[in-house]
């Protein structure tokens, strides 16, 4: 896990109604870049925020043929800054802080934090952590990254749940609020999170687990035969730890034989394990292989997973369409979760090129 964004990466805000924005956006399409540059400059000296930062995101990247000019993309998102615009606050920060001046970046970052951009108080909290450009203070740092995991912020509430769950940056170890963060990033789509929950929900269960192993033994006899159905179900016992010992390199190696008599069930259960942080075999390439194979298979749980591999990039290139055919495929399938990231993600269609989605 990266502890620091790529905070010189520049975020579009959602001010996508802004007139010389729009006027700028349609001179670009039709190749009349000095024009857009021109009317992206009057936006900005308008009061313009988003002008701002889409000029600024021109000079910091080079793109429509401008030659690149930091100092400019500075002086830009300097201005959006000054307008109270969180976006343009932060995008100063991160060239400051690729520029090693983690004061001037920190000072970016507060005025951006103040104003709740969860990415901002997030790495403001990460420098607090490491001494950049500041003194270490924990406390703060934990009371910014609880800040921004009620914000939403997914991997703000995962670092919490790490935190707590090994007793960090003067934390005191505590399982059970590490959970309750593990719990909140999970529903916000974490994966690794969801895994981690299930592992603490596992070692807690005060159950008969009497079931359990009846079912393993039932799975056992069967794989014993070589039934392939058998030894998956079994791999599956062994990876969670339900009715059997918990062992990981078990669990592979019967999914592996489920999987070598072609049983989907395995390629589903074996990209979990793959996808699980807690196992130590860890293999995104490999589980996004497997995933798509069950997913191919019509496994619904697999196709949601499979788009939201390619929504965050995990162990691959991000890519917006990928993800939603297997979105859509879930969705279809009647997963809820799928459907509604399916939703979000097309209310941006039909403006990546200028916005940069």
């Amino acid at each position: 896990m990266k502890l620091f964004v790529c905070a010189a990466a520049l975020f579009l805000g959602s001010v996508l109604s802004a007139s010389y924005l729009d006027d700028a956006g349609q001179a670009f399409l039709r190749g009349k870049n000095d024009k857009g540059m021109k009317l992206l400059e009057k936006g900005c000296e308008k009061g313009e925020a988003a002008s701002c930062q889409k000029i600024a995101e021109i000079y910091f990247n080079g793109k429509y043929n401008i030659q690149k000019d930091d100092e400019k993309a500075k002086f830009f998102l300097g201005k959006g800054c000054e307008l109270n615009d969180a976006e343009n606050c932060y995008g100063i920060s991160g060239i400051y802080f690729n520029e090693k001046n983690y004061e001037q970046s920190n000072k970016f970052l507060e005025k951006a934090c103040e104003q709740k951009h969860p990415a901002a108080c997030s790495t403001l909290a990460l420098a607090i952590i490491k001494g950049l450009g500041t003194e270490i203070n924990d406390e703060r740092a934990v009371s910014l990254m609880k800040q921004v995991c009620e914000y939403k912020d997914k991997d703000a509430c995962k670092i919490l749940g790490m935190i707590y769950l090994y007793g960090m940056v003067g934390v005191i170890k505590d399982e059970k609020i590490a959970f309750k963060y593990y719990d909140k990033a999970c529903k916000l789509n974490d994966f690794e999170s969801c895994s981690a929950k299930s592992q603490y929900e596992l070692s807690q269960m005060k159950i008969d687990r009497t079931d359990y192993a009846k079912e393993a033994q039932t799975n056992r006899a069967a794989c014993d035969k070589g039934d392939a159905a058998g030894c998956a179900a079994l791999g599956r016992l062994h990876w969670l730890g339900k009715g059997v010992r918990q062992d990981y390199n078990k669990a592979k190696e019967l999914l592996e034989f489920a999987i070598s008599k072609d049983n989907i069930s395995a390629y589903y259960y074996l990209a979990g394990l793959y996808s699980d942080s807690q196992s130590g075999l860890i293999n995104l390439e490999k589980a996004k292989e497997y995933y798509e194979k069950a997913c191919d298979e019509d496994i619904m749980n697999a196709c949601s997973q499979c788009g939201r591999i390619y929504f965050h990039g995990h162990g691959v290139k991000r890519d917006a369409k990928i993800a939603k055919e297997y979105l859509g495929k879930a969705c279809d399938m009647g997963d809820a979760n799928s459907c509604d990231l399916y939703n979000e993600m097309n209310k941006h269609e039909g403006i990546a090129e200028f916005y940069g989605y």
